[in-house]
């Protein structure tokens, strides 16, 4: 049984756990309740400044690893209200511009390519090899990269010394001419959010 499938059957869609530097929160397992939290801004602040171990010491910000995570910064991520709206609606406006049926179409290559370069071994971690790899080659190609500088952009740090060559950025026309799709709506709320 696996880590979420033993937290659920334990706490059901909401558990308790300790984070690394035995940081206490919660983790919201459960599909209905994520939407909950996510819905309701004003009970389950975006903000992590406002997250108990600030304030309890238990976070460090001088030494934490959890800071890429749980830092603020100035994005949508880490804003509610009208600010989270309005930076909000500029990424929104920045990806309508894309047809979902395109960039679909190269998410599945995409992971086809990367599932390809560890299938064979017969094991995976999925995090560092394929989590990590999926949205990065995306959003590559929707900023304009060549597939083959792809790679270079995916791989760690220090693994590849080229420098990366710019081509114009993907514009909806391109790819409405591609697969020949009408401009999609926008994309919905999604659903991150920091522990209560």
């Amino acid at each position: 049984m696996g880590l979420y499938e033993e937290l659920r059957a334990a706490h059901g869609p909401v558990a308790p756990v300790l984070l690394d530097g035995d940081v206490r929160a919660w983790l919201v397992l459960g599909y209905l309740e994520n939407r909950d939290v996510a819905s309701r801004p004003t009970q389950f602040s975006r903000d992590p400044r406002v997250w108990h171990g600030w304030r309890s010491g238990e976070i460090d910000p001088a030494t934490s690893p959890l800071m890429p995570m749980i830092g603020w910064r100035p994005d949508c991520v880490c804003a509610d209200g009208e600010e989270h709206q309005r930076l909000r609606g500029a990424v929104t406006a920045g990806l309508s511009q894309f047809d979902h049926r395109g960039v679909c179409r190269h998410i599945t290559r995409f992971a086809h390519q990367v599932i390809d370069g560890f299938c064979e071994k017969g094991e995976a971690e999925l995090v560092g090899q394929f989590t990590e790899h999926l949205p990065m080659l995306t959003l590559i190609h929707l900023l304009g990269m060549t597939d083959e500088e792809a790679p270079s952009w995916c791989t760690p740090p220090g693994t590849s010394s080229r420098p990366p060559r710019r081509r114009s950025p993907a514009t909806p026309s391109s790819w409405r001419a591609s697969n020949g799709s009408s401009p999609p709506s926008a994309p919905t709320r999604g659903t991150t959010s920091p522990p209560p």
